[in-house]
């Protein structure tokens, strides 16, 4: 008896998974749709797979402690956040103060800097020339200074880290307040990438291109 039920418990339980599964794998009759409704949807799942590519790109930059580069998402735009959310602002100014720290550190310690410096801004030398420079006296710096140079330049890294990652979780926020589209091609490619493998993009992608199929029958 006791086996009995034990077989009809198993059957159960299989069948419920079974149809779990077929209700998860179901696709919407998108045939039935208009062009507007499938423009419509298509508008929706990017916008979710968008921000779920943003939220793993901010918990990957934090669990590998990585420089955020902002500047390739568009300098102007972010300069507007700065300038509009005082929380945003004081993050950096904080690394700015730092920044400055370093560079009259480099300029007493070393002339080269300064005359680099003033080179680069006469279109005298090249960035490459300037950043070759830079690297040099990085060097030197931290043959002859190295408590003092590894202090000042650690610091002012981790408050740049900082900055950056404040300001992208706030701009990230604010599109899916606006429900506006995130935008991620600026995202560096080998994580982007990285990224994409995820199983719920992925199937997000499949259905963006499944309504575009349908889309080009009509």
């Amino acid at each position: 008896m006791k086996k009995n039920l034990l077989r009809i418990l198993l059957v159960l339980i299989i069948c419920s998974c079974s149809t779990t599964k077929s209700a998860t794998n179901s696709q919407v009759n998108y045939s039935k749709f208009t062009n507007e409704e499938l423009d419509a949807k298509i508008k929706s799942l990017k916008k979710k797979q968008n921000n779920l590519i943003a939220q793993k790109y901010l918990k990957l930059s934090k669990q590998r402690n990585s420089m955020i580069p902002l500047g390739l998402y568009g300098w102007k735009e972010v300069k507007e956040y700065w300038n509009l959310v005082p929380e945003l602002k004081a993050y950096r100014d904080d690394f700015e103060a730092s920044d400055e720290r370093l560079k009259n550190f480099l300029i007493d310690n070393d002339d080269r800097y300064p005359q680099a410096i003033e080179s680069y801004k006469q279109k005298e030398i090249s960035a490459k020339e300037f950043k070759y420079i830079k690297k040099s006296v990085f060097k030197k710096m931290k043959e002859y200074h190295p408590n003092k140079y590894k202090k000042l330049r650690n610091d002012r890294d981790n408050l740049l880290k900082t900055s950056n990652l404040k300001t992208l979780e706030y701009i990230i926020s604010d599109h899916q307040q606006k429900e506006k589209i995130f935008p991620v091609a600026w995202i560096p490619g080998k994580t982007l990438s990285q990224i994409k493998k995820n199983k719920a993009i992925k199937d997000i992608s499949e259905e963006i291109r499944i309504i575009k199929n349908i889309q080009q029958k009509k």
